[in-house]
C-alpha cells in the first residue's frame, strides 16, 4: 500500500517552514495563487511589499477581478493629520458615493487602541458616523471611568 501526504496551508506558515521536500522527496508543491476577493491593483501592491522577503518561496498572485482603485500613499507628519487624512477622505468618498445612487461603506483599520480616540476625533469634526468593533469607542471607555 502507497500512502501519499498531503499538507495544506498558507505559504509564510509553520507549514512550510519544514523542509517537506528532504522528509518527502516525491512530495509535489502545488501554490494557491488565485485570489477570490481582491483586484489585481491589491495584488500586485502586496506582491511588491512580500517580495522584498528574501526567505519567502516565490508566488505569482492573480485575479479575475481586473482593475480596482489605484493606492496612494500619504506620509502624515503625526497622528492627528493622519487622522484627519483619513476622515477627509473618507468624507469625500461617502459624497460621491451617495451622489451616485450608493450605499457608501468605509473601515479604518489600525494596530492599537490609543488611535481610535484619534480618528474617532477626526470622524466627529467630519461629522461622520461610525462604529468600533472589536474593542470599545474612546469615548465609551472615557465615560465608563467617570
Amino acid at each position: 500500500m502507497r500512502i501519499s501526504p498531503s499538507i495544506h496551508g498558507a505559504a509564510p506558515t509553520s507549514v512550510t517552514s519544514w523542509n517537506s521536500k528532504r522528509i518527502f522527496p516525491e512530495a509535489k508543491i502545488i501554490r494557491l495563487e488565485q485570489n477570490y476577493r481582491s483586484t489585481q491593483v491589491i495584488l500586485e501592491a502586496a506582491s511588491a511589499v512580500v517580495a522584498n522577503n528574501l526567505k519567502r518561496k516565490g508566488k505569482n498572485l492573480w485575479t479575475e477581478r481586473q482593475g480596482g482603485a489605484m493606492i496612494g500613499y500619504y506620509e502624515a507628519p503625526d497622528g492627528e493629520n493622519e487622522a484627519l487624512f483619513v476622515a477627509d477622505a473618507i468624507a469625500k468618498y461617502v459624497r460621491e458615493a451617495l451622489q451616485n445612487g450608493e450605499e457608501p461603506r468605509a473601515a479604518v483599520l489600525y494596530r492599537t487602541n490609543f488611535q481610535s480616540r484619534l480618528f474617532e476625533e477626526a470622524m466627529r469634526r467630519y461629522q461622520l458616523k461610525y462604529h468600533v468593533v472589536g474593542g470599545f469607542s474612546f469615548y465609551e471607555r472615557a465615560r465608563s471611568k467617570t
